[in-house]
């Protein structure tokens, strides 16, 4: 006689739970990946812009993250500028101008907490200040 192997019911459960499983891990691992591949940043409130030398300058970088990202930073690379400084947190940035030609391309990047970075640039271009003669009224 030929005797044959039967699962139990024990090994059935052993086997369906361990399908249940990587089922999950993959449908987990599908959604980090769908949120990395359809996450967006949507930067809005920053154009070129001028400033005047000697003078504070801010400006304000508005991002807004979407399919399923936040942003966890705001940072810059504002190479030859500098006198400017952004808040990591709030996106403001702030800095005073020391003379005409101190102007240029600034790149600002946000970080999001699952898709890495997003970029965007404006220009700050400066200039001196206009004085008008005092006895020209």
């Amino acid at each position: 006689p030929r005797y044959v192997d039967v699962p139990t019911d024990h090994q059935n459960n052993k086997q369906m739970k361990k399908q249940v499983l990587l089922k999950t891990l993959l449908f987990m691992l599908g959604l980090a990946c769908y949120g990395q591949l359809f996450a967006a940043v949507t930067f809005s409130g920053v154009s070129d812009s001028t400033a005047i030398s000697g003078e504070p300058f801010t400006s304000q970088i508005n991002a807004l993250a979407t399919g399923g990202t936040t942003i966890t930073g705001y940072y810059k690379d504002f190479g030859s500028l500098s006198w400017l400084s952004i808040n990591p947190t709030t996106g403001a940035i702030t800095g005073t101008p020391p003379t005409a030609s101190a102007g240029g391309r600034v790149e600002v990047y946000v970080t999001t907490a699952t898709s890495g970075n997003f970029y965007m640039h404006f220009n700050v271009y400066v200039s001196d200040g206009v004085s008008c003669d005092p006895r020209e009224t």
